[in-house]
């Protein structure tokens, strides 16, 4: 079965206070290493699938503020219930595919659209590191889970990859940021 085999796929397993959760490797960056960030966006999700790419696309293209370059980054956090139904646990895995393809460069398109695939090049282009947080799959999922838990996990974890007086910004799997939110914050 297709999901037996993300048991290989993933490294690191943390213990935070809302439960324990599985962060996906990354080839480029060891998972201990603080990346000196100055903003990373978390996004929560469930049941998302290929639906995420336009928050993702919107989420790599932030554009600077009067020309003060900064480097951010993105975290995902992947979650549903244990008694989450089958679809739910199936689009949250075809996410975090989707996300580990985006963030180790592999191609990827769907057959007649396009504009995916032109996406798909764009992000892949801006080499922003993106995180992917399993508090999905069976032994991760949490009867607790909820956005608000999603948020916590993601932003906990975004701490340890932002310099010190880096900052957070929260969003939603389904919303476009404008493409100024990092670069006005900062």
């Amino acid at each position: 079965s297709p999901l037996r085999h993300r048991a290989v796929c993933y490294t690191s397993v943390m213990k935070g206070p809302e439960g324990k959760f599985r962060i996906a490797p990354s080839k480029e960056r060891p998972q201990e290493q603080t990346e000196n960030l100055d903003a990373m966006i978390v996004i929560p999700a469930m049941n998302e699938g290929e639906k995420i790419i336009d928050t993702i696309y919107a989420a790599v293209h932030q554009k600077p503020f009067k020309d003060q370059e900064h480097r951010h980054g993105i975290v995902v956090v992947i979650n549903n219930r244990p008694t989450s139904d089958h679809g739910v646990k199936l689009g949250n895995f075809r996410t975090y595919l989707l996300l580990q393809a985006l963030e180790h460069k592999f191609p990827i398109s769907l057959r007649g659209d396009k504009t995916f695939t032109d996406k798909v090049k764009a992000i892949q282009e801006q080499n922003i590191p993106i995180h992917v947080v399993d508090s999905f799959s069976d032994e991760y999922a949490s009867p607790d889970s909820n956005v608000g838990r999603a948020r916590r996990i993601g932003t906990e974890y975004a701490l340890s990859k932002v310099k010190q007086e880096g900052f957070i910004v929260s969003t939603d799997a389904d919303t476009v940021l404008n493409n100024h939110l990092i670069g006005a914050a900062k």
